[in-house]
């Protein structure tokens, strides 16, 4: 993962999980702060990619949701591999069932690229609701 694709990533998070992700732009508009007199704003404090401290409070919101449509959502970590499924799988419909499985060099980044897909994904569910 390049480390725009780890920004744009914890940035999804971060939303998803209801907290402010500000840019340096940003954060000098907020606090009134002249851009040129920031010495060093870090993009994200959030560390989603690499501290399951982080990451872990994301997997439990992801498994309590539940909606009719999809149902409930399951997430399995084993080894180096993610996924990340619904349990309604009795419905016809399509795209009643989501399945996303990713096997990546660790555990924790195959956990983290499952959650962000899964967090695309459900973003394009729910504002089609």
């Amino acid at each position: 993962m390049t480390n725009q694709e780890i920004i744009e990533g914890n940035r999804l998070i971060a939303e998803f999980m209801g907290k402010k992700f500000l840019n340096q732009q940003e954060y000098a508009k907020e606090t009134g702060c002249p851009e040129e007199e920031i010495i060093y704003m870090p993009i994200c404090n959030c560390f989603y990619h690499s501290d399951w401290n982080e990451i872990m409070p994301v997997v439990e919101k992801i498994e309590s949701i539940k909606d009719d449509y999809h149902g409930k959502f399951q997430i399995f970590i084993n080894s180096n591999q993610c996924i990340i499924q619904s349990i309604n799988i009795f419905k016809k419909r399509k795209n009643d069932y989501y399945f996303n499985e990713y096997t990546l060099g660790s555990k924790i980044e195959s956990t983290y690229m499952a959650v962000v897909k899964f967090i695309e994904w459900y973003n394009k569910q729910t504002k089609h609701e």
